[in-house]
């Protein structure tokens, strides 16, 4: 028996949050950049945190105040006019900055107390590659360390020359990360070669340790566990698992542990606290983050995994806050600074106590203080001394710790100026409520299409009161006992009204939820599931009546499944047989019995299914579309208004085409050729039947008259070649593409179909994942969701215009998370939806071994009611608007719509009429007041009860004075007589 078991770490229950958003650094002027791939994001000092502006070239760093105060404006540093690569605070000195650069140059800033006052200290040339990593000295000021393509440079900040003062060469390819350990004589590094090196570089070019590290050819990192001797590295294995090992550095011949933490491609960035030994996991494009303890029992290191914490963001970069910046009197023992697009998140993790009343010194030992152990040639000279220790505990901190640091750079460096002698291409400014760039960057504007959710909504100043007010602006009551307001304004008054009434408060879809529907509504034993299909391929298609899904099997199979009878499936899914491979397949919205299916024969079949579903399987179809030059059919599409015509996608032997077929007449009635370059990777209709939108791998979206055969619109797409899907925003005029960056994000793009020269109208990234995304809009409500097979996350989206006239924005709103993978998702029409339950879409999502049903829910507290804000007129989707003929020969057809209120439920909303220059408000609904709660009867009751005390109490007092008076009226009377003597009584 072991020691180990006995001992308990302090820190197993910590747990960690986001903040609130109040608290997030929402409002920043510029998007931010992501950085390398072997950059952290962001650099953390107890003043600043250091972020990269996509803006200025990528050259700018943004200073986010680390007190998030709504007075203390976002400063800005304009390093560089190349790319910016890596940057990183000293410890010693909080307004010391060093930056490396794509050109190869690093630079040493320094901080003043405004952006005017920040001046340039030092520059030398690093080379001719791009700095990839850099590394300030953990106990000496001014040493730094820099990685370029295969070298390790060493550098002396304090006398900064083209010359290093130690160059480290040995790996064959790409160096990736760099880490110094805690007592700064030894330096490590990972690389591109597979290997992992230990230097020490005052004993000469020479590595004293190699090993080889992860096999994967994607980025690894490396990190130093304080003074301990073991190092952690995170990379990919050669099946593209991502891993991290535990290194001894006395004996690299193999990890003492290497562990598989998932198959997402993401770079793992590793942090680690050496006071309380936990190691912090952050994947870029994760939205959680992984914590690890390093446990030493017999001298053999362990590491154990705590819970993760979720951060709901997709994570492009993270560092940790210096212990000096936490809030020790609420037992926060780290803080995490987590990057995104648009945003900084702080992340806390603290460990529960029963109070918080006095410094818990057992949580807290002392940790590195700001003053270095020695000089930078001290250390170059030979000595190795550890930096002097300091208390947490409030009440013995040094208040004068980060101005003696500020004191000592000035003795190094000498005092700022009080003004900089810069050009203005090279300063970025900063005033308390935009952000501007000087000089020739100054032109440099907000992309009009970034997310601008979290920036400050402009307020409305009171307008004057109209001095002509007649008789009806006086307060009417309505018939139901409703008062009504008719005010007569001016027209500026009726403006600033129809804006305050605009949507730019909170969305009505903030808490969103997606449920799965009890085990009985349930597919189960789905066996036979199509493994071998396209990323990009739908697996499940469905109708009120029907669901088909792809399943494995010769000629070409899709299973029938009633969508009426949930139940366990048999082993053999009676199915629909192809005759050759399926490609593609579709139901036809006006016609639930109909499924139409494309082969790689070149055939497009329709099938009919009876009302009951099929008993056995279906080998003949009622109807085949074939052209003699269609070939590799990709993709068939039904028309939104118009009966019987289909739309196929084929390869036609190296000429891409696109058809549209009668099914009427089993013809192709348009075709449409060389408008594409390269294969054509998805095709939406727009809602209204007119045009189609196209997004192909030459990277191109385009618009297209099909009755005029000529491209109408054109736009870039997505910088990968990968698959992407492209999908209408409802009748707004908008719409999307879902595809991959070229660092393999995945991302939306929204364009103006009106606009397309305009190019992209906003951008957002939402994750790194392999798998193709599959993307459905419900345009009632404005929602995208989206999900790609593999993933247990559906991701949604809201696009709403902030004020009138605006293109719409990008908002993220909760993530549906499962226990299981999902395979496809299919929506049923809004008219199956529950409205008395608030459910705002269902579908069927496609699971390995059955299909579950899932309802998307909105909490209101009045669920009685008709909540008519949500549920506006839905699309007819199910019955055509016009004849296929009529649309051929030019006619055009308006959607139709239905109300979705059932004829028992009173509508719930908010009244608001205009007549002219009048305006009618009403302030509450049709419905009645909310009833009396719960909570409410049970006040009522007890103020009953106490009311019925008093009074009783009250007339008890009363009986008492008036008996107490009575007792002294009797005693008066009955006085002794005068006249009475002793001999009475003998």
């Amino acid at each position: 028996m072991t020691f180990r078991r006995f001992q308990v770490s302090k820190y197993r229950n910590s747990a960690g949050a986001p903040l609130h958003r109040q608290e997030w650094y929402q409002d920043v002027p510029f998007p931010i950049a992501a950085g390398t791939e072997s950059s952290n994001g962001i650099s953390v000092s107890p003043e600043y945190a250091a972020v990269k502006w996509a803006a200025g070239g990528s050259g700018v760093l943004g200073l986010l105040p680390l007190e998030t105060k709504a007075e203390t404006p976002t400063r800005s540093l304009k390093v560089h006019s190349s790319g910016l690569t890596d940057w990183s605070f000293s410890e010693f000195d909080p307004s010391l900055v060093v930056s490396g650069h794509e050109d190869g140059i690093i630079k040493a800033w320094k901080l003043g107390e405004t952006d005017e006052q920040n001046s340039e200290k030092t520059s030398v040339s690093g080379g001719t590659w791009r700095i990839e990593a850099l590394q300030l000295h953990p106990t000496t000021s001014n040493i730094l360390a820099t990685s370029s393509q295969k070298e390790i440079k060493v550098w002396d900040i304090e006398a900064f020359s083209s010359d290093a003062v130690f160059t480290l060469a040995g790996h064959g390819d790409l160096i990736y990360s760099i880490s110094w350990r805690q007592n700064g004589i030894l330096l490590a590094s990972v690389s591109k070669d597979k290997t992992v090196k230990l230097w020490d570089p005052r004993q000469g070019q020479d590595s004293v340790q190699s090993a080889s590290g992860h096999q994967g050819l994607k980025t690894s990192r490396i990190h130093w566990l304080g003074n301990t001797p073991f190092v952690l590295t995170t990379g990919f294995s050669k099946m593209r698992e991502r891993q991290y090992a535990l290194w001894d550095s006395r004996n690299m011949d193999k990890p003492l542990k290497m562990s598989m933490v998932d198959l997402s491609n993401g770079v793992l960035m590793p942090f680690y606290d050496q006071d309380t030994r936990l190691i912090y996991l952050v994947g870029k494009g994760d939205s959680s983050i992984r914590s690890l303890e390093l446990e030493e029992f017999n001298q053999t290191p362990t590491l154990t995994e705590l819970t993760p914490t979720g951060t709901s963001v997709s994570q492009i970069g993270a560092g940790l806050v210096p212990k000096v910046s936490l809030d020790v009197m609420q037992a926060e023992i780290a803080r995490m600074l987590v990057v995104t697009e648009n945003a900084v998140v702080p992340v806390s993790y603290k460990v529960p106590r029963k109070h918080f009343l006095d410094f818990h010194a057992d949580l807290y030992p002392d940790t590195k203080s700001s003053v270095p152990a020695q000089s930078s040639k001290e250390w170059l000279a030979g000595q190795d001394n550890l930096v002097s220790l300091t208390s947490l505990d409030p009440s013995k901190r040094s208040k004068q710790s980060n101005l003696d640091a500020r004191n000592q750079s000035e003795q190094s460096f000498g005092p700022a100026p009080a003004t900089a002698n810069k050009s203005s291409s090279d300063t970025l400014r900063s005033t308390p409520s935009v952000t501007k760039l000087d000089g020739a960057v100054q032109s440099l504007s907000v992309d009009e299409g970034e997310d601008t959710s979290s920036k400050p909504t402009p307020t409305y100043a009171p307008l004057p009161e109209t001095k002509n007010v007649t008789n009806e602006s006086m307060p009417e009551t309505s018939k139901d006992g409703i008062e009504e307001e008719t005010v007569q304004v001016s027209p500026e008054r009726v403006a600033a009204i129809q804006a305050r009434f605009a949507n730019k408060g909170q969305s009505h879809f903030k808490y969103v939820s997606g449920k799965p529907f009890h085990p009985s509504k349930h597919f189960d034993d789905l066996r036979a599931l199509s493994q071998s299909k396209a990323g990009d391929f739908d697996l499940i298609q469905c109708n009120p009546k029907f669901i088909a899904v792809a399943l494995d099997g010769p000629g070409g199979r899709v299973g029938i499944i009633n969508a009426q009878r949930p139940a366990r499936l048999p082993i053999k899914i009676p199915a629909v047989v192809c005759g050759s491979t399926v490609v593609d397949f579709k139901w036809n919205p006006f016609n639930m019995n109909e499924l139409v299916t494309a082969g790689a024969d070149g055939s497009i079949k329709r099938w009919t299914i009876p009302d009951g579903g099929l008993e056995e399987d279906l080998l003949d179809a009622s109807g085949v579309l074939k052209d003699s030059k269609m070939d590799k059919i990709s993709l068939v599409l039904f028309h939104p208004l118009a009966s019987d015509l289909l739309l196929s996608v084929s390869a036609d032997r190296g000429v891409n085409s696109i058809r549209i077929f009668d099914l009427k007449q089993n013809e192709c009635k348009v075709h449409l050729k060389g408008q594409h370059k390269d294969a054509i990777s998805s095709v939406a209709w727009s809602p209204d039947g007119k045009l189609i939108a196209t997004s192909s791998k030459d990277k191109r979206i385009r618009l297209i008259d099909p009755r005029a055969n000529k491209v109408v619109g054109e736009a870039a797409g997505h910088d990968s070649v990968r698959p992407s899907r492209v999908l209408w925003l409802g009748n707004s005029g908008f719409l999307v593409s879902i595809g991959f960056n070229r660092a393999s994000y995945r991302e939306i793009i929204l364009y103006d179909s009106n606009d397309m020269a305009a190019c992209q109208v906003a951008k957002r990234n939402i994750d790194i994942s392999p798998s193709t995304m599959v993307p459905s809009y419900d345009e009632d409500t404005g929602i995208l969701f989206l999900a790609g097979r593999g993933d247990r996350i559906i991701h949604t989206f809201e696009f709403a215009r902030k004020a009138e006239g605006s293109p719409p924005v990008i908002d993220a709103l909760p993530k549906f998370e499962f226990s299981s993978l999902h395979q496809g998702f299919a929506f049923l029409p809004k008219r199956v939806c529950d409205v008395r339950q608030v459910e705002i879409a269902r579908f069927y999502r496609l699971i390995a071994n059955k299909i579950e049903p899932v309802g998307v829910y909105v909490p209101r507290s009045r669920m009685e009611f008709f909540q008519d804000d949500i549920f506006l007129p839905s699309r007819v989707v199910d019955e055509p608007a016009i004849a296929a003929k009529d649309w051929l020969d030019g006619h055009d057809a308006e959607p139709r719509y239905v109300d979705l209120a059932p004829a028992d439920m009173t509508p719930c909303k908010l009244q608001f009429e205009m007549i002219g220059q009048l305006i009618k408000l009403v302030p509450v609904s049709k419905a009645p007041p909310p009833p009396v709660t719960v909570a409410k009867k049970k006040f009522e009751i007890g103020k009953k009860q106490v009311s019925d005390e008093e009074q009783q109490k009250n007339i008890m007092n009363k009986m008492f004075a008036t008996a107490k008076a009575l007792d002294s009226d009797e005693q008066e009377e009955e006085k002794p007589r005068d006249d009475d003597s002793d001999d009475d009584w003998d």
